[in-house]
Parts: C-alpha cells; sequence; structure tokens
C-alpha cells in the first residue's frame, strides 16, 4: 500500500517511506466498492492509491458532487412546480397543489443529505473550509434576514420578499469558500 500524506498547506500529496508509517490505528475503508484506505501514520490521517494511480479522496468528491448536483436540480424542479403549478397547471387544486410540496420537501431532504455526504467526503482541509463558510453564511444572512424584514414595518420598502434572502446566502457562501480557500492555500 502505498502511503500518502496530505499537507493541508499547500494542499498535495505526499508519499511516506516505510520508517514514517507507524503501526496503524486506523485503517478504514470508504464505501462498498472502494479501493482506498485511510490510514493513521505518525504525521497526519493518510491516504493510499488505488489501482489507477488516482487518490479515492478525488473520486469521492467527484461522486458525491453529481448526487449533489442531481439532488438541487431536483429540489429546484420541484420548487419550481410548486411556485408556477397552481396557476399553469392544475389551477389551485388543494390535493395537487398538497402532492407538490410533498414531493418538494421529499426532494429537499434528499438534497440535504447529498449535501451532507458531499461534506463527509471531503479532506479535513476542505470540510474546515466549508463549515467555516456556513457559519460566516448563517450569521450573515441572520443579520440581513431581520434588518430587511424590518424594512417593511419601518415604511423603507412597500413590499418585502423572503426569497430575496436567498440571493445573499447563495453569495455569500461562495464568497466565503474562494476566499478561505485562497488565503489557506496561498500560506
Amino acid at each position: 500500500m502505498v502511503c500518502l500524506w496530505l499537507n493541508p498547506r499547500t494542499d498535495k500529496y505526499h508519499q511516506l517511506t516505510d520508517q514514517d508509517v507507524k503501526e496503524p490505528l486506523l485503517l478504514f475503508k470508504w464505501g462498498i466498492g472502494c479501493k482506498g484506505y485511510f490510514t493513521l501514520c505518525n504525521r497526519s490521517l493518510t491516504l493510499s492509491r488505488n489501482e489507477n494511480g488516482s487518490t479515492d479522496l478525488n473520486t469521492r468528491i467527484n461522486q458525491s458532487s453529481v448526487r449533489l448536483f442531481l439532488g438541487t436540480m431536483g429540489w429546484v424542479a420541484t420548487t419550481a412546480v410548486l411556485a408556477f403549478g397552481p396557476k399553469l397547471w392544475w389551477e389551485f387544486d388543494p390535493s395537487v397543489t398538497l402532492i407538490a410540496i410533498v414531493l418538494n420537501l421529499i426532494t429537499g431532504a434528499i438534497m440535504l443529505v447529498a449535501q451532507y455526504r458531499h461534506l463527509m467526503s471531503m479532506d479535513e482541509l476542505q470540510k474546515q473550509t466549508h463549515l467555516e463558510a456556513m457559519a460566516i453564511t448563517l450569521g450573515v444572512t441572520a443579520i440581513v434576514t431581520v434588518t430587511y424584514g424590518n424594512l417593511e414595518p419601518a415604511g423603507v420598502l412597500a413590499d418585502t420578499r423572503p426569497t430575496n434572502i436567498l440571493f445573499v446566502t447563495g453569495i455569500t457562501y461562495i464568497v466565503a469558500v474562494i476566499v478561505l480557500w485562497m488565503r489557506r492555500t496561498s500560506e
């Protein structure tokens, strides 16, 4: 087994010699059919390569990204059906609207599970970056939501739409991930 060490400063893998690898304290197989193993060596958490020469970390992230994309697209599609369907397709029939609501909730749950699995497929540096970006996003969204919600009662805006907050959330998360990642990888 080739033992690799992920240098968190450079985000590059370095091969460890047999002298670096101590008795494995942790040997964990990731999923069914996965051929890579993480082994705890005397330096850090390490990742072995599979027969193709690529790391299973990249394979796991790519697979979870596809699942996350499909889950998100399913949720967006059911959200669009829920938003436009009652008026355009089924003339506000309550039973069909209830079915659309349930489908939207189910696909939302599927998307959340895909997001969690995607986060769990990342290495420690990527996880830390995304979790910190989520924390920043939560704080910014809370502040903007309270402020935006008070604009209508204060007479500044005639009509506020809560869905506008999603734009703030999305942009904040993307910018936070990029800034945090660039800061960590430039060191």
